[in-house]
């Protein structure tokens, strides 16, 4: 299970984007990302640590969570709440990147569990079994996944920042 690892390669107005940041880390850190990931990105290994460009090399199941306004995403890439006007603009921003990176999870019997919550790690907190996508929790979603019920994405699609049932408050 992927728990808030959803890593999105996004540009930052406010610090060293987070790809320069892996970049400089690569090597650092003696990663070995998926060898076929490597094959796809030769001049640029570290894109395998972003989970978009890794994410169809990967050949076993995954259940991956993270919220849309990830805690760690937003702050490194924008800011932390509370937000003014331009800053929820950018959240906005990186929320509609979620959902259309985490739509593309499609291999095998992957799933995704992305409410619209302002929060990082759900399975660490009561959240896990509170936090509603479409009436379900992630609890929910992960017992059918694990015992082989066929699931879907339950990526929400609720209009404004932390609006999913649940959702805790930071």
């Amino acid at each position: 299970m992927a728990d808030a690892g959803w890593m999105m390669d996004m540009n930052s107005k406010y610090n060293t984007p987070v790809r320069d940041q892996f970049k400089s880390g690569y090597e650092l850190w003696q990663s070995e990302p998926n060898e076929l990931c490597v094959l796809a990105y030769p001049d640029n290994p570290h894109y395998c640590l972003f989970s978009p460009y890794v994410f169809p090399y990967i050949i076993n199941d995954v259940f991956v969570q993270t919220e849309q306004y990830d805690l760690f995403q937003d702050g490194w890439n924008c800011c932390s709440p509370p937000f003014n006007d331009d800053q929820l603009k950018t959240v906005e921003k990186i929320r509609l990147a979620f959902g259309v990176s985490l739509g593309n999870i499609v291999n095998g019997n992957s799933v995704a569990f992305s409410p619209a919550c302002s929060a990082h790690c759900l399975s660490r907190s009561s959240s896990f079994t509170g936090t509603q996508v479409f009436g379900e929790t992630m609890e929910t979603l992960l017992v059918d996944w694990f015992i082989g019920i066929k699931v879907s994405n339950l990526i929400d699609d609720c209009p404004s920042f932390n609006c999913s049932i649940a959702c805790p408050h930071n």
